[in-house]
């Protein structure tokens, strides 16, 4: 079985995060109908249980509060937008190329932010989430770089699994990589994401066996104005950086198998 180059992507996400502000019925209202208008018709309400800081006189308090995170999906659940009162992240299973995807992202900033009207953002991310999963008769160690490969070889026998991690910064990116190689798994998702009811591929999902995962997550941490250009420039600085650790990560065989996108 030959891979095309981006048969790896299960995930891609992308986020933006802004001052916290109310975002009333009537905004939540007008947005729902803008993403529907551009093929995002399913909307849902996603209740997450979180803390938040409350003051009381001089003193501050950590309190449990309920996040609503207002979700608006594609007919195909492939892709999905999430919206609260202080970021916009964008999720997508159909991943196919780092332009496509900006090109998605900035059409939800551009809707939200016309409704909204956010002015400055404070950080943006940029998250790809890889499944490598071998061709018979090849292993794990043919598709890993050699320090990787060693990690299952370290004691013999059978590794449950291998997983390494690096932080890092470039300049102003901020770099958080991971790599995890596993002899049997079904797909696995990192325990900080969420994919509410979308659907992966199915060449990725059904698989069971030999997998490499690679969770490779940067952002920018800054005050910055919110604009189109902006989130592209950021978007497209963090996938280099983000290429990069993939490259320090798999062998020859997986850059010419798999790719990176």
């Amino acid at each position: 079985m030959a891979y095309s180059s981006n048969t790896s992507n299960f995930l891609a996400i992308a986020e933006v995060r802004f001052q916290a502000m109310n975002l009333s019925p009537q905004m939540i209202q007008a947005v729902q109908l803008s993403f529907r208008q551009v093929n995002y018709p399913q909307a849902t309400v996603l209740k997450n249980q979180g803390m938040q800081i409350e003051q009381f006189g001089a003193q501050q308090m950590l309190l449990p509060a309920v996040r609503h995170n207002h979700a608006f999906a594609n007919q195909d659940n492939t892709r999905q937008f999430i919206l609260n009162e202080q970021c916009l992240v964008l999720k997508v299973t159909d991943f196919h190329d780092i332009e496509s995807f900006t090109a998605l992202f900035q059409e939800g900033i551009y809707i939200v932010n016309k409704l909204i009207n956010i002015v400055t953002s404070q950080r943006m991310g940029l998250r790809l989430l890889k499944r490598i999963m071998p061709r018979a008769g090849l292993s794990l160690q043919d598709y890993l770089k050699p320090y990787e490969a060693k990690l299952l070889d370290r004691f013999g026998g059978l590794s449950g699994y291998g997983q390494t991690e690096l932080a890092h910064q470039f300049n102003e990116i901020h770099l958080l990589h991971r790599v995890k190689s596993s002899p049997y798994s079904d797909l696995e998702l990192p325990q900080d994401v969420h994919v509410h009811n979308l659907l992966f591929k199915p060449v990725v999902f059904h698989y069971r066996g030999p997998s490499i995962f690679l969770d490779s997550d940067g952002f920018v941490q800054k005050d910055q104005a919110l604009s189109l250009p902006t989130v592209k420039n950021n978007l497209k600085k963090i996938h280099a950086i983000l290429g990069l650790a993939f490259q320090s990560s798999v062998s020859d065989l997986a850059l010419s198998e798999v790719g990176f996108r």
